[in-house]
């Protein structure tokens, strides 16, 4: 209690910050997307190389075919997972902000109230 009977403000009960580590995230998802960058290209190069084979023929050309294609489907399937992946991490920063926002918005009516009651003030009634 402060000396003129109201809530000091020591005494007010705030809502801590929300703990996320937004540089963190966003290095996250930098890196997520530079990875993704990367196997786009590594499968463009993929596809420029599968077109010089398309002349080859013989059971090891048949094999190397298949490999392509098997990678060329894992490259499309780890760009996916990235992208995925950056979209959640985009989503998280979105909620931590908005509850952040809303703790904030909640703290600031919380001592707003108590300072009208330092005064006497209840309800907008002077006390």
């Amino acid at each position: 209690m402060s000396a003129t009977g109201g809530v000091s403000e020591s005494d007010v009960w705030t809502e801590p910050d929300v703990r996320f580590d937004r540089a963190q995230a966003e290095r996250a998802r930098r890196r997520c997307r530079a990875a993704a960058q990367a196997l786009i290209a590594l499968g463009e190069s993929r596809a420029r190389a599968e077109s010089l084979l398309k002349e080859w023929a013989g059971p090891y050309a048949d094999h190397a075919h298949e490999n392509i294609d098997h990678q060329t489907l894992a490259l499309r399937s780890a760009v996916d997972r990235l992208d995925r992946l950056t979209r959640a991490i985009d989503r998280a920063i979105d909620r931590a902000e908005t509850e952040q926002r809303a703790r904030d918005r909640r703290n600031a009516d919380r001592h707003h109230l108590d300072s009208l009651a330092d005064v006497g003030i209840a309800g907008g009634v002077l006390l």
